[in-house]
This record gives structure tokens, C-alpha cells and sequence, in this order.
């Protein structure tokens, strides 16, 4: 799995902006409850997960883009 970016919009890396990697065997999305969401993505026995989440449970929105 090559990482080539990970970045964030704070200094406490709390606010995730942007994951970039290459060499993904598979992605695995899943809504834990209405307020958090977990993504892993694997290359072989190596994992990165990010989780996304609302402070007050609120209604998380996104959109998935197919590229050409």
C-alpha cells in the first residue's frame, strides 16, 4: 500500500481533509450508527482506517464519484 498523502485541516489532526493511496486491493465502507462512519482500505495484510463522525450525531452527507 503506498500512503501518498494524508492531511488535515487542524493542528490536533482531529479534521481529516484528504487520504491519497495507490495499491488498494479493497475498501471496506461501513455505517457504525447515524453519526459515524468506518472506512478501511487493504493492500495485502496492511490496513489504514479512517473514521468519520459528527460531534452531536448528526446526519453525515457524501457522495461516491466513479472515475474514467
Amino acid at each position: 500500500m503506498d500512503i501518498d498523502r494524508i492531511t488535515y485541516d487542524d493542528k490536533d489532526e482531529k479534521e481529516l481533509d484528504e487520504v491519497v493511496m495507490k495499491n488498494v486491493d479493497m475498501v471496506h465502507i461501513e455505517r457504525m450508527d447515524d453519526g459515524h462512519i468506518w472506512i478501511a482500505l487493504y493492500s495485502g495484510e496492511e490496513r489504514l482506517v479512517v473514521n468519520y463522525y459528527t460531534k452531536n450525531n448528526e446526519k453525515i452527507l457524501g457522495y461516491a464519484e466513479r472515475g474514467a
